[in-house]
């Protein structure tokens, strides 16, 4: 590992994820419930995107196959354990400076199931508040070309609109 320069990592089902709890050089370690351990071993790669594959599959089928991606979120835990220093440094450490709990994984989870989303399929729906906060824009300078913000200083190529349910103007 160490002379191919390798990042190795593991995905294991249980509550004691640190370092090195597989092998001492394996730095990337994964919770993940008992099924997933499973297919990512037949995978043989935490490179595949089970998702798309899933979707692929069972397509055919009308099944659709999506996954949810959380951000921190606020649980009862974190109000038990965190300092106010800490909570206040999390919420302003995502774009949309609010903290995410429960609810919002369950609407996520609650919009991929419905009707609205009948046509989407083998997507990963991150929830975690656009992402980490990167202070604000410089005025003049295009908003995918500050330093970090990722996509490479390219535009955005479409923008998403909230659309009109059944039954609410606008359909």
């Amino acid at each position: 590992m160490a002379e191919g320069d390798l990042v190795v990592c593991s995905v294991l089902s249980g509550n004691r994820n640190f370092e090195a709890r597989i092998h001492p050089e394996v730095k990337a370690n994964y919770l993940a419930s008992p099924p997933l351990v499973v297919a990512y071993a037949l995978a043989g790669s935490m490179r595949k995107n089970l998702t798309t594959g899933a979707a692929s599959l069972l397509g055919p089928q009308g099944i659709r196959v999506n996954c949810i991606q959380l951000g921190e979120i606020w649980t009862d835990m974190a109000a038990r354990e965190l300092p106010p220093q800490a909570r206040e440094r999390r919420r302003n450490g995502v774009a949309l400076q609010t903290e995410g709990t429960c609810w919002d994984a369950a609407y996520a989870a609650l919009f991929l199931a419905s009707n609205r989303a009948r046509w989407i399929s083998g997507h990963i729906l991150t929830v975690d508040g656009g992402g980490p906060y990167r202070g604000p824009v410089a005025s003049g300078q295009p908003r995918g070309s500050q330093p970090g913000a990722g996509g490479g200083g390219c535009p955005p190529t479409h923008r998403l609109r909230r659309l009109a349910g059944p039954g609410e103007p606008g359909r």
